[in-house]
């Protein structure tokens, strides 16, 4: 605002002083004489008008200034240091002697081995299916729920424990191997679109689908990963996020196969083929003739399958499996 003033009053005596000149030239000098007195009163004007201006706190230059209070001074003086930086040396924590103390002993029971023999089927109940369903696999939730897969109609069926249907849920062609990742989650092998579908049942949904890229029959879920029996593959090994960690080369042939696996041990049999027990390297631990069908395992790692031959197995696992 100030500098706008000046440039202001800066204009005007510039005017004034091209007032003058004309004047000079054109007029005698008394005429000249009278003029510019006029003209001088008004330059006296604005001199006054620009002094006291000058004098005023707006013209100042300002300047900002640090005055530091005189105690602070005294206290600056007295003090020495701030702080110092030094080595503190803790005893260590760890008992040394707490191997050696004495530990309560666990003891684990036992489960007595039945002879399969003596064993006795009790007919619990019987569900029936609509026409034109062909079941390959069904697996069971803890709470009693059964889901089946249906290689004919595309779907993937669930069951109440009484044995209603409760949910049809649509998944890719040809359904086939089913594996339990937890009460919620089912995997299914889709043979003809060569994918594993991960079924949601609560929405009754495929919320992910896997591509294997090969017809895949039977599934089984350990560890927190996926194995696939791939045709003319092996059997493959997927994480949860669908991505393929190896593949333990086993001889698959043909699309009709199962597969069943208990911590790094693998059993599966294929159409017409022997049932072959394997590791997780597809080193073969033992070999059987008389399963032509489905395998199952249970939570002692005993493996259980369907023969059309009657036949008796005995298998004597090795020192290293009876630690296990």
């Amino acid at each position: 605002m100030l500098l706008a003033k000046l440039k202001e009053k800066g204009t005007k005596i510039k005017s004034l002083g091209k007032t003058i000149l004309p004047i000079k030239e054109t007029l005698s000098d008394v005429q000249v004489f009278l003029a510019t007195k006029s003209l001088g009163e008004k330059l006296r004007k604005k001199q006054k008008w620009i002094s006291t201006l000058c004098n005023q706190n707006a013209a100042k230059e300002s300047v900002l200034e640090l005055s530091t209070d005189p105690q602070l001074k005294n206290l600056l003086s007295d003090v020495k240091y701030f702080g110092t930086i030094h080595v503190v040396r803790n005893p260590c924590q760890i008992e040394t002697g707490a191997w050696e103390q004495p530990r309560a002993q666990l003891h684990v029971p036992i489960t007595a081995v039945r002879d399969i023999d003596q064993a006795e089927l009790e007919l619990i109940r019987e569900i029936s299916f609509e026409d034109g369903s062909e079941l390959r696999d069904c697996v069971i939730v803890n709470d009693g729920r059964m889901i089946f897969a249906d290689f004919l109609r595309n779907k993937v069926l669930v069951y109440t424990r009484d044995g209603k249907l409760s949910k049809s849920i649509i998944v890719d062609k040809s359904p086939f191997g089913l594996a339990l990742i937890n009460p919620h989650t089912v995997a299914v092998t889709c043979v003809e679109d060569k994918k594993i579908n991960i079924v949601n049942i609560g929405e009754s949904v495929a919320k992910q689908k896997i591509n294997v890229g090969k017809p895949c029959s039977w599934l089984s879920f350990n560890n927190a990963k996926l194995y696939a029996l791939v045709t003319n593959t092996g059997i493959m090994e997927f994480d949860l996020g669908g991505n393929l960690i190896k593949t333990i080369p086993v001889n698959v042939l043909s699309n009709d196969g199962y597969l069943s696996s208990y911590k790094d041990i693998f059993c599966y049999t294929c159409y017409n083929s022997l049932m072959t027990c394997c590791d997780s390297n597809g080193k073969t631990i033992w070999e059987s003739k008389i399963a032509d069908s489905g395998v199952a395992v249970d939570n002692y790692g005993n493996y259980f399958f369907k023969s059309t031959s009657i036949a008796h197995l005995e298998y004597q696992p090795t020192e290293k499996e009876q630690n296990n």
